[in-house]
């Protein structure tokens, strides 16, 4: 299996209010393999700027979106598929908005991996963590918000 596409999607409201609410304008990230699985990523981010860092093609050595970098490669490995990206980016930058949409890119291969297993997202994670299996009978989950 590998990466055959890697698409991103910028959903954005007419009118953009000057507030930290990341529902105005968002990029969703969207890899497709070449047996079928979509999996699917977020990022929250300046929506515009992320989509370009995806989708800039190939301008010479070193400049180049993560699609050109990632096309080919195994979605099954992540941690690869982020060594390629974090190695990738150099040449413009390792912070900012550069990783946060090389984390949208991270989050969909992280749901193809699950898709493939078999298995819900938290335990395909704790399955590549090496950690305990999950015991299905206690699924609670402690809630969690950043910014707001």
């Amino acid at each position: 299996m590998v990466i055959a596409d890697l698409t991103a999607h910028h959903l954005r409201l007419p009118r953009v209010e000057s507030t930290f609410d990341g529902t105005q304008d968002i990029l969703l990230v969207r890899i497709e393999t070449d047996t079928g699985l979509v999996g699917w990523g977020e990022v929250v981010s300046a929506s515009a700027v992320a989509r370009a860092v995806i989708e800039a093609p190939r301008s010479g050595g070193g400049r180049h979106g993560l699609r050109e970098l990632v096309i080919g490669l195994d979605p099954l490995d992540p941690p690869a598929v982020w060594d390629v990206m974090y190695e990738g980016t150099a040449w413009y930058g390792r912070g900012g908005v550069a990783i946060h949409a090389m984390a949208g890119v991270d989050v969909a291969l992280w749901d193809i991996r699950a898709q493939a297993m078999g298995l819900p997202l938290y335990e395909a994670l704790a399955d590549w963590a090496g950690e305990r299996p999950v015991d299905r009978a206690n699924r609670g989950v402690r809630a969690y918000a950043s910014v707001l």
